[in-house]
């Protein structure tokens, strides 16, 4: 069983990889200030928290997302497709970063995704129900 409020959803953020970034903006990502988690098996560091999936499937232009290490980068749209009110694909960049991508995709309003940053890899999923 699915646990929702309000379009808020649990996601977890996985580093893969280390460079310097530090950038801040609107619309954050994450609701709360995340924790720090064991990483996975193929990552160097992680966090988890409540993520606002609802400001994703909104197409909000510039979100704020935090690193596991504690940087917060700012990110910014270049396309939305929104499939359903709690469906949708965000894709954009890293603002003043050209080595950058960021697809965010909700799906029956959980998060999961990838972020780029030149050889750093992040990747976001939701968390285990």
């Amino acid at each position: 069983m699915k646990a929702r409020t309000g379009g808020l959803a649990a996601a977890s953020l996985t580093l893969l990889l280390a460079a310097p970034l530090a950038l801040a903006g609107p619309g954050r990502v994450f609701q709360d200030r995340p924790q720090q988690v064991l990483p996975g098996r193929h990552a160097s560091m992680a966090i988890e928290g409540r993520v606002d999936s609802a400001r994703i499937a909104r197409g909000t232009r510039r979100l704020a997302l935090q690193l596991p290490d504690g940087r917060e980068v700012e990110l910014a749209r270049k396309s939305f497709r929104r499939e359903h009110r709690d469906n949708a694909t965000w894709r954009g960049t890293v603002a003043g970063q050209a080595r950058s991508d960021a697809t965010l995709s909700v799906v029956d309003g959980r998060l999961a995704g990838r972020l780029r940053i030149g050889e750093e890899v992040f990747e976001i999923r939701p968390l285990a129900e």
